[in-house]
């Protein structure tokens, strides 16, 4: 397993990068006059980096997935819209592409050539896609339009990620380590501040994380705050390839000196999935952990399947304790009395208001669909439901009771009403053309991506990522791990 050799020295360059950055974020949210230059510099940066070698700007595009969920980590105000950096990224990518395709013509046709089932289905795709934006220009708001359209724009990086060099995987997997690591590190400190009550840090901390929409911080309970960002979709995804990885270790009699790494970031991983706080992301890990040892025991390894499953519980119990220290460090001092807090989180989901409101979903959404299942009735098209959201309640008890909204935490329902039960299975088939390609490969860490991406089909019937570049940008790292291409 070479392909995943952790280079410690990047590992640290790039963990230093992340904090880097995200000193600067805090800074231009904290003094906005130094906004736009910051962010016209790390566009610039991000120019003249890609331009240089477009691998390395597709690196840039994952490793800001990674910390910067919505996209906000950087953003600047444009004609009265704000632009994030992750649009940037996106732009500079897809003009260094198209320089590179004019210059290197013939060998990107030979390339694409290559890949045409995936490039036929997701031709298609396009077609609902782009039937889905004129189908709502017909009858919904064009801002609502562009708003629930844009996060499908992000496929257009296939182009490109096609043509990824296979010389760097390496830097990618070391990447994708080095964000792991970040989002342990950074969710724990957010973790001690707010349930040691460092009130005017904390208050910075809650204001800069909402206003650039990098994620969610919410009293759950004795000292306990949940600590959610979206980017944490990562961690469960790591998760599942480094189990994965662990159990071909033990399987093929590997090198045993790559367990206490693997294990290590299985701890980063699971801390921070359970950090998360998210019901969506438990549940995602149930059903891939019985989905992963019934794989394991099939293939006839029942004493290695159990090494990985005390591995794992050892991880879990670690992990677990290691956010009760957190809470209850004794510096400064704190009253935390709350220890059913995990089990009480899954005992009722609608007696919360996250979960209430994706049940009050349901069968609006189905009673949509049915208007117009086959061709969608197209991106913008709102449904009006009753939330129990607290924000959206606090602006008035009638106004939440019939709430109308394009945005749906039903995933594949959202994208079955914009774009037709035919262009959900047109995605379906692209997304097969990727695992198909990710598996003829037979590489370890190449099935190891394709079960660590079975979690973001779990979560997305709940929480919304395979029509965001969260999502789409995992389906993208399938495409690397099987990319074969390499430059002369």
């Amino acid at each position: 397993m070479n392909e995943i050799y952790l280079n410690t020295k990047k590992f640290f360059i790039v963990i230093i990068i992340f904090l880097f950055l995200e000193i600067l974020s805090f800074l231009t949210w904290y003094y906005p006059l130094i906004n736009n230059f910051i962010f016209i510099l790390i566009v610039l940066t991000t120019l003249i980096i890609t331009w240089k070698n477009l691998n390395y700007g597709l690196l840039i595009a994952s490793g800001e997935l990674m910390v910067g969920s919505f996209g906000y980590l950087f953003n600047i105000e444009l004609f009265s819209q704000t632009i994030s950096w992750r649009m940037f990224i996106w732009a500079i990518i897809m003009l260094v592409w198209l320089k590179d395709f004019v210059l290197n013509y013939k060998k990107t046709i030979y390339i694409y050539k290559q890949n045409k089932k995936i490039l036929y289905a997701f031709f298609i795709l396009l077609l609902f896609l782009l039937f889905s934006i004129l189908n709502g220009l017909l009858k919904n708001e064009k801002l609502d339009i562009a708003l629930d359209a844009n996060g499908w724009f992000y496929l257009f990086l296939l182009f490109p990620w096609l043509l990824f060099d296979k010389k760097y995987l390496n830097d990618l997997w070391n990447l994708i380590l080095s964000a792991l690591a970040w989002l342990f590190f950074k969710t724990s400190i957010i973790l001690y501040l707010f349930s040691h009550n460092f009130t005017t840090l904390n208050n910075y901390i809650y204001n800069w994380t909402r206003d650039f929409r990098l994620g969610e911080i919410t009293f759950a309970g004795g000292n306990f705050w949940r600590i959610f960002m979206q980017s944490h979709i990562f961690a469960l995804f790591i998760l599942t390839v480094l189990i994965y990885l662990l159990w071909i270790i033990y399987k093929d009699n590997l090198s045993k000196t790559q367990i206490l790494p693997i294990s290590i970031f299985m701890f980063f991983s699971l801390a921070v999935v359970l950090m998360s706080y998210s019901r969506s992301f438990w549940l995602a890990l149930v059903l891939i952990l019985v989905s992963l040892f019934i794989y394991f025991l099939f293939n006839k390894t029942g004493k290695k399947t159990i090494t990985v499953i005390l591995n794992f519980v050892i991880v879990f119990l670690l992990a677990l304790s290691l956010i009760f220290i957190i809470v209850k460090f004794p510096w400064p001092q704190v009253d935390s009395s709350q220890t059913d807090l995990f089990v009480s989180r899954l005992k009722n989901p609608a007696s919360e208001a996250a979960g209430n409101s994706r049940l009050n979903q349901f069968v609006p959404l189905l009673l949509a669909i049915k208007q117009s299942p086959f061709l969608g009735s197209g991106f913008g098209t709102k449904v009006t439901y009753k939330s129990t959201d607290p924000r959206i309640m606090s602006l008035g008890e009638e106004y939440a009771a019939n709430y109308s909204t394009y945005a749906f935490e039903l995933g594949y329902l959202d994208i079955w009403l914009k774009i037709g039960l035919f262009g959900l299975l047109v995605y379906f088939l692209f997304i097969y053309r990727v695992i198909e390609r990710t598996i003829l490969t037979a590489k370890p860490l190449a099935i190891a991506f394709t079960f660590g991406f079975m979690t973001i089909l779990i979560t997305n019937l709940t929480t919304p990522y395979l029509n965001h570049p969260l999502g789409i940008g995992i389906i993208f790292w399938l495409l690397a791990i099987s990319n074969k291409n390499e430059t002369a």
